[in-house]
């Protein structure tokens, strides 16, 4: 569906629904780096979600080694201004790493934080996204990182255009060289017991090649994303095996 992956000195926003496998998806593709080419992986935890269970359940992702997670700890809340700070310094002082920021839609400025919530104050996250991009948009491609973004989907209540849009502003929009948008999910139910969930992801941007295409992923739980059966599947679509039971 990309047209032959994900190149260096790529910036990839990956989005779509809750519990479609977005996170999944990115640590699914930093264990293939790990693995295939060597790369240190700087997962940055902004929304602090991502549990021991999550990351030991992806096959082949080594998290003692060339793993680092970033995330606010007890006496220590990370604002926005500084978890965009600590990812400009990554993609500046190490060269071809990769980088997941999980969430962007979660940044919380110093100024938000602090206020109280009966206090108005306007969400200044994509604003700042927006200087980040600025500051980072020659560097990735130069040091050959990968930068992925995930973002949340809001509801538009405008009651014009999509009923969807993303909660991340218009800036990464002009950044991103790949996107992937889960489209839709549904059940992978094996002896009528459910052990995983098939999402669909529409390419809406690739670096390699022409958008528009989509590509199924099949998660299977405790494992991540089984990569056997998505070969089955797509030797079967171009004939080169053929089925002779369900």
């Amino acid at each position: 569906g990309l047209n032959g992956g994900i190149p260096e000195g790529s910036w990839v926003t990956i989005t779509g629904r809750p519990k479609y496998g977005k996170s999944l998806l990115c640590l699914n593709f930093c264990a293939t780096c790990q693995r295939d080419y060597d790369k240190h992986i700087y997962y940055i935890d902004i929304e602090n979600r991502l549990k021991k269970l999550n990351i030991e359940g992806i096959n082949g992702l080594n998290i003692t080694d060339k793993f680092h997670i970033v995330r606010s700890d007890y006496g220590k809340i990370l604002t926005a201004e500084e978890y965009l700070e600590i990812a400009e310094n990554i993609i500046k002082s190490h060269p071809g790493c990769v980088i997941v920021l999980d969430s962007v839609s979660a940044l919380c400025t110093a100024a938000e934080l602090t206020k109280g919530m009966d206090e108005i104050q306007r969400a200044d996250g994509p604003k700042l996204l927006a200087k980040f991009c600025r500051k980072v948009t020659n560097i990735i491609p130069t040091n050959k990182t990968i930068l992925l973004c995930i973002t949340q989907l809001m509801g538009n209540p405008s009651g014009y255009g999509a009923t969807e849009k993303e909660k991340s502003g218009f800036a990464i929009s002009y950044q991103m060289d790949v996107k992937l948008k889960a489209k839709k999910m549904e059940l992978w139910i094996e002896k009528e017991k459910q052990i995983g969930q098939i999402v669909t992801w529409l390419v809406e941007c690739s670096a390699l090649g022409p958008p528009g295409m989509e590509v199924d992923s099949y998660i299977r739980y405790g494992y991540g994303i089984d990569k056997v059966i998505e070969t089955i599947v797509i030797a079967s679509d171009l004939g080169l095996l053929k089925k002779s039971a369900s």
